[in-house]
């Protein structure tokens, strides 16, 4: 089985840009910037024999997808009553990202967690006692600057558990063309 699921990655100069920001807080254990990325929709385990068909109806839908701008809105905190808080940079929501979210979310048939949303995740906190305020105290200091990027492509990602960490390998990249 596979863990699988659908990223826009970001290009090495704005994660070089982001980490440069990230070093300065080297107390928290922030996400690696090779694994920087937008989560357009998250598969979950997937027998490899699956990954064919996953493949066409992805390419069926963003054969009408036109490329599009993402723009950087605001880092900002999750708290979430189940987890510890979370800190995301979000983005402008823009139409065509929404829309292909949604219909793969409804082709691939698996409905997600939650409505999407886009964001990247920086950092994931525990749940001890403190560390909501801490969050907030921190994205007060993190100072992103703007940035955009253009999205032209989406990729099929495996997530892979290593001994250092997460590691993302890209399988199949689709070019959106409408």
């Amino acid at each position: 089985m596979k863990r699988l699921f659908l990223s826009i990655p970001f290009t090495s100069k704005i994660n070089h840009a982001i980490l440069l920001k990230l070093k300065l807080f080297p107390e928290y254990k922030w996400i690696a910037s090779e694994n920087l990325h937008l989560t357009v929709h998250f598969i979950g385990e997937t027998r490899a024999e699956d990954i064919a068909l996953i493949t066409r109806k992805v390419i069926a839908i963003t054969h009408y997808i036109p490329p599009f701008d993402l723009v950087f809105k605001e880092t900002k905190v999750v708290l979430n009553s189940n987890r510890g808080p979370m800190i995301w940079l979000t983005f402008k929501e823009v139409e065509p990202l929404n829309t292909m979210a949604n219909l793969i979310s409804e082709v691939l048939s698996n409905s997600p967690e939650h409505q999407f949303y886009p964001h990247i995740t920086l950092l994931r906190m525990s749940e001890q006692k403190g560390n909501d305020i801490i969050a907030k105290q921190l994205v007060n200091r993190l100072q992103i600057e703007p940035f955009s990027i253009s999205v032209r492509q989406i990729e099929l990602w495996e997530s892979i558990q290593t001994e250092q960490g997460r590691k993302y390998l890209s399988l199949v990249k689709f070019e959106l063309k409408g």
